[in-house]
């Protein structure tokens, strides 16, 4: 009887072991006062794989930037990939994949930042140029203001973005604070 192999891409045992090698490695490169090595090529294949694999989520795929938000993340782990302690973790894999996981985060708000930059300024654009409609089917010629049929055909809102950012802000404001000197919560 044969068994289905495990669907894992990454073993996590073999991953933290490398971490840990190449931990011993900068050690040594300390002590001899040497520049450090780079990282390994497994290390490098296993960033790459854990991060474009994560890109496949359902939450993620339909994006057309996936792969800026890919590179932001692989370049995110290589910054931290001296910073695992392995004397208190095991789990490499959680450990990267959490830092992956919000540097794609981060990129989806940028682009949505940039997003309402480019549909503000589409907004406040005071042109009058006409543009032609023609319907295939019927053969009809009809003209529109280019910036009314932008704003029809556009999927983004800024008087959204620009109300769930207040709102953001807001919360912000509200969040109780934990004075760290004395231990209390600040409302």
């Amino acid at each position: 009887m044969t068994t289905k192999p495990a669907n894992h891409y990454i073993d996590n045992e073999k991953f933290y072991n490398a971490i840990v090698e190449r931990q011993a490695l900068i050690a040594k490169a300390l002590e001899d006062g040497t520049d450090p090595p780079r990282i390994s090529d497994y290390l490098g294949k296993t960033i790459y794989d854990l991060c474009t694999n994560l890109s496949y989520w359902y939450k993620f795929i339909n994006y057309s930037y996936r792969q800026d938000m890919v590179s932001d993340a692989i370049q995110n782990c290589i910054e931290a990939i001296d910073k695992f302690d392995t004397t208190k973790f095991t789990n490499t894999f959680g450990y990267y994949n959490r830092i992956a996981f919000w540097a794609f985060l981060r990129r989806i708000e940028r682009e949505k930042d940039e997003q309402y930059i480019k549909y503000k300024l589409l907004e406040e654009i005071p042109f009058d140029e006409m543009v032609e409609i023609q319907n295939h089917e019927t053969g009809e010629t009809h003209y529109q203001s280019a910036v009314d049929y932008a704003r029809e055909n556009c999927f983004f809102n800024t008087k959204d973005y620009e109300d769930k950012k207040v709102a953001k802000k807001e919360r912000r404001k509200t969040k109780p604070t934990i004075d760290v000197s004395v231990g209390e919560v600040i409302l």
